[in-house]
């Protein structure tokens, strides 16, 4: 943490809250991640390496810490960013995070950068971004489970520019404007006001630094956004989905320049679906069975649109 808190300026009130939130570690249901950790003590440092789709940390296994391997994974459940390949052990996630890493990432975003993945959940991305050799990259999320999940993953890694803080969007104006790079990937439409949202994104850029927003947007040319009335692909934390107009118009009426499309089509069960590492509802449950194009509640189903846009 010395390390990172100097690369990426962290003022002292900062620092103070991410230490004061390991207390979320000790909560009533930690024994139950750290026996992940306990199960795997014992495993050779991995090598890391890009295997697209995968993230993979590899080294040999015994037959019997691979079994334990797989038992301690399982605590994880359910894995909804991926894949991995974790020694030999493969977990396909809910999420083929790999398509959307690939419609957006660059060298020149990442390469000797300092970043902020917000809503990073497992880490995913951070590995991802670590093949391009960023000065150093630092997911936040404020869910400890998934803090958990990321340190115990990290455990087999060798030393990468990479950390996991858990912290929320609430938690953007403690940061310095430092950032080169920051990624606000399937956030956006869980904040009930999206403008002051990306205001805060803004806030922990550089001059000329790069935001990559990615979305659920819904069809139509109008700069509007729909509003469901109770739930959105059966979503209560869901508020805002705007069209992609309107998405353009919120990152302009929040300061950004240079505000550039990247990508824009609908989602599909080949990169969101239930599986073995994620047995939970997916693509298929939260839309209309009898017409793909509306969700479960009757709604315009989901396109997923990506911007780059900067901080002048």
């Amino acid at each position: 943490r010395e390390q990172y808190f100097s690369v990426l300026s962290i003022p002292k009130s900062l620092q103070e809250e991410i230490l004061s939130r390991d207390q979320w570690l000790q909560r009533k249901d930690a024994p139950k991640y750290r026996e992940a950790f306990t199960l795997t003590q014992d495993f050779p440092k991995a090598h890391f390496a890009i295997q697209d789709p995968f993230v993979v940390l590899e080294a040999g296994l015994s037959l019997e810490q691979t079994k334990r391997l797989m038992k301690a994974a399982e605590i994880f459940i359910p894995w909804r960013k991926g894949p991995w390949k974790l020694y030999n052990l493969e977990i396909d996630a809910e999420w083929r995070s790999d398509f959307k890493w690939n419609r957006f990432a660059r060298k020149e975003l990442f390469y000797q950068k300092k970043v902020l993945d917000i809503g990073c959940n497992n880490g995913y991305f951070l590995y991802r971004i670590a093949e391009y050799k960023p000065e150093f990259a630092l997911g936040i999320d404020p869910i400890h489970r998934l803090k958990f999940a990321f340190d115990w993953i990290s455990s087999f890694a060798p030393p990468l520019p990479i950390a996991m803080e858990m912290l929320g969007v609430e938690d953007l104006p403690l940061f310095q404007p430092v950032f080169d790079t920051v990624l606000l990937m399937g956030i956006l439409y869980h904040r009930k006001d999206p403008i002051s949202t990306l205001s805060a994104c803004k806030s922990a850029l550089k001059k000329g630094g790069k935001l990559v927003v990615e979305c659920l947007t819904i069809p139509g040319e109008e700069p509007v956004a729909l509003f469901a009335k109770e739930r959105y692909l059966n979503m209560r934390n869901t508020y805002f989905i705007p069209t992609v107009s309107c998405l353009q118009n919120w990152l302009f009426r929040a300061g950004f320049t240079d505000i550039t499309l990247c990508y824009d089509a609908k989602l599909d069960s080949t990169e969101q679906r239930k599986t073995k590492w994620a047995p939970v509802d997916s693509f298929l449950e939260f839309t209309d069975p009898m017409d793909r194009n509306k969700t479960i509640e009757g709604y315009p189903s989901q396109k997923r649109t990506i911007f780059i846009a900067t901080k002048p």
